[in-house]
């Protein structure tokens, strides 16, 4: 750790940049798939190739080549006229997480860690993000990692920050319900109008 970088804007596949999420273990952490195209992935893989680089140079072990790494991308997936995924030409899904939950070894325990920074399009942080939608436009502030432990060997995208250029909102769409229940029918009247409604 220690570098710190910036993606070009790309869009949202899914999010818990804002509220954590439970990954494959269970655990809780922070992540978000991430679409580029092949033209603007090409600085996080050279920086995913110079984490490799970097990590085998401190880990003797670690293998010499890349074959049967883990790698945090793939093809971008999209669902056609029938409903069916298929890769999206040209297009690059990255993921990146932080975990819920940083291990110290020194005390071998386990501490809360710190939510992803969120910034506006002007690069100034705010924290009344109630949530930042799959869809959404930005940038994503991140690092690169090795990792090789319980057989599994790789490099990794940790999540560090989300610039938003174009906000989308988690929303869930119903069809209405007529002769229904509506707020209204239990709020009573408000002082305003209670005033017009009044004889006075």
């Amino acid at each position: 750790m220690g570098n710190k970088f910036v993606t070009p804007v790309g869009k949202l596949a899914w999010s818990n940049i804002v509220q954590q999420g439970l990954n494959l273990k269970q655990e809780l952490e922070w992540n978000c798939g991430f679409i580029l195209s092949e033209d603007d992935s090409q600085g996080i893989m050279a920086n995913l190739e110079k984490t490799l680089e970097d990590y085998r140079k401190v880990n003797a072990s670690f293998p010499k080549t890349n074959t049967g790494l883990n790698y945090p991308f793939g093809p971008s997936m999209k669902k056609n006229d029938a409903g069916v995924k298929v890769a999206e030409p040209g297009m690059i899904a990255f993921k990146f997480k932080r975990p819920g939950a940083i291990f110290r070894r020194a005390t071998g325990s386990k501490e809360e860690n710190t939510a992803p920074l969120v910034f506006d399009s002007m690069g100034r942080p705010v924290r009344n993000v109630a949530s930042i939608g799959p869809g959404s436009l930005g940038k994503v502030v991140y690092d690169t990692y090795g990792y090789d432990k319980a057989g599994q060997r790789g490099v990794g995208l940790q999540l560090l920050g989300f610039q938003i250029v174009k906000l989308e909102i988690d929303t869930i769409e119903l069809e209405a319900v007529e002769g229904g229940w509506t707020p209204e029918q239990d709020q009573p009247a408000s002082a305003m109008d209670q005033l017009l409604l009044s004889d006075g």
